[in-house]
């Protein structure tokens, strides 16, 4: 991959990313199916899959420092901010 062109690997990007995401369709309908069939464990041939329902609580913390009438000051202390790069696709 080191001697790609830059047009080579965006292309190959896009590819893999397409096929990434078909892949995660497959997989998200898969486990939709299994939870559907409301057994806890079930136990193929070489893996087994256990179903476990749960919650999963948010907290909107603007939301919440809004209603608080936190100042803005305050919300700035306590907020962290990391920097990161990300590359995205678009399809042509």
């Amino acid at each position: 991959m080191r001697n790609m062109k830059p047009a080579t690997m965006v292309d190959r990007l896009g590819d893999l990313q397409a096929t990434a995401a078909d892949i995660q369709d497959k997989i998200d309908e898969l486990k939709e199916r299994l939870a559907e069939l409301g057994e806890a464990e079930i136990t193929g041939s070489r893996y087994r899959v256990t179903v476990s329902p749960s919650q999963r609580a948010t907290i909107d913390g603007r939301g919440l420092a809004e209603y608080c009438q936190v100042p803005r000051r305050v919300l700035a202390r306590y907020t962290t901010v990391t920097e990161f790069t990300r590359v995205q696709v678009h399809p042509r």
